[in-house]
């Protein structure tokens, strides 16, 4: 069986209100072997191969739109040791991560300790986890929040 796909046939949409170009299709870093290991805990040789190689064919078949979590266990610290062995630039992908903050300071600390982690100098989106309901809503909306 051919498995090459040619990047043409990947189709992007634009996200949301912004100007940005995203594939339909998101690499999500969530399953990775050992992947809910502890953060800091080390990269296992199998996690990182995996990690390298889909995220070099994704980018391939024209995949623009990577996605992570603060509470994906050791996911940020993989797509870090990553960046650098690919073939593409970090400027050729949209790299989004998530983190459930619950204050201003809170949310500075955190995305510091993930742009540490992902060993780059911008995260591309932002996503909240867990506002899922009205008293979640009014904690990181409110004042401080």
């Amino acid at each position: 069986m051919d498995t090459t796909v040619s990047p043409n046939t990947m189709d992007y949409r634009r996200f949301g209100k912004t100007e940005l170009r995203l594939s339909v299709i998101t690499l999500g870093g969530m399953r990775y072997p050992h992947g809910w290991n502890k953060p800091g805990s080390g990269l296992p040789d199998d996690s990182l191969q995996a990690c390298l190689e889909c995220t070099q064919r994704a980018l391939d078949l024209g995949i623009n739109h990577i996605e992570t979590a603060h509470g994906y266990g050791i996911s940020e610290e993989l797509y870090g040791a990553t960046w650098k062995r690919l073939r593409q630039r970090r400027e050729d992908f949209y790299l989004m991560t998530k983190g459930e903050p619950q204050d201003y300071d809170g949310a500075m600390r955190m995305v510091e300790t993930q742009l540490r982690r992902l060993q780059t100098g911008h995260i591309d989106l932002y996503a909240w986890h867990g506002i899922n309901n009205h008293e979640r809503l009014g904690i990181v909306t409110r004042r401080g929040g």
